[in-house]
């Protein structure tokens, strides 16, 4: 008997479902954020901690679907203020394996 098998992702950024809104103002933070100096952040601050988490696996996923793939870095103190999600979103200098994580 044959088994009608397929393997599925289960986590990491491929899983994270990222909705329309969602994936437009994190459009728009990109481009508010790309033509500015490096130290400029976006601050989103959010009800409870399980939807700062959220978000912030959805602009991790987003970033890393764009062409070229992008990066969403989550600044500062997550421990300190976890309702708060201060990020950037930019393109990776070339040879830049350094990622922040979540």
């Amino acid at each position: 008997m044959a088994l009608n098998m397929r393997i599925e992702i289960t986590s990491g950024v491929s899983a994270t479902e990222v909705d329309e809104e969602t994936a437009k103002d994190l459009q728009d933070a990109y481009n508010a954020l790309k033509d500015l100096p490096v130290n400029r952040q976006v601050v989103v601050d959010f009800e409870d901690a399980k939807s700062a988490r959220e978000f912030v696996r959805q602009g991790k996923a987003w970033a890393a679907a764009q062409t070229p793939a992008l990066t969403f870095a989550r600044k500062g103190n997550v421990k300190e203020n976890p309702t708060r999600v201060a990020f950037r979103i930019y393109v990776p200098r070339a040879g830049d394996t350094s990622a922040e994580s979540e």
